[in-house]
């Protein structure tokens, strides 16, 4: 493993309280945040569906919630909309995570979004966008 993820993984592993929920229906990719999401020493709770996804926000309250566009049913764009309506999730702060083209960020942020990011992503950009919504910038800094 790479010198820069495994230093980055200590310095985080005093905030073992941090929760993020991703909500993410390809299971490659559920296996790729979870790897992530628990090397960076944050715990790691997940959802494939719309149903599932709110629920665990409003039952866990997660500090950060990663949230797939592209999901069965019902988009990660009215998920957005639904958790950032109610009082009890309103506050999470949630970051898009797209394979689509382009997805403009206004539309992204008019849904609530507080970030995005594309994939495929590196590890070094994921722990970023999700140390930067957390104000956890000191985990940002790569030696």
């Amino acid at each position: 493993m790479d010198s820069n993820y495994t230093e980055l993984a200590s310095e985080a592993s005093s905030d073992r309280d941090i929760v993020i929920l991703a909500v993410e229906d390809d299971e490659d990719n559920q296996l790729l945040l979870e790897h992530a999401i628990t090397m960076f020493g944050w715990k790691y709770i997940f959802a494939t569906d719309a149903v599932t996804a709110i629920s665990l926000a409003k039952e866990q309250q997660p500090d950060l919630i990663l949230l797939d566009i592209v999901l069965p049913q019902i988009s990660g764009l009215q998920i957005a909309m639904m958790l950032k309506s109610n009082k009890r999730t309103r506050d999470i702060p949630l970051i898009a995570v797209t394979g689509l083209a382009k997805k403009p960020e206004q539309l992204l942020f008019a849904a609530g979004f507080d970030d995005y990011i594309y994939k495929p992503y590196n590890l070094i950009d994921l722990q970023q966008a999700i140390a930067s919504n957390l104000n956890h910038a000191d985990y940002c800094e790569i030696t």
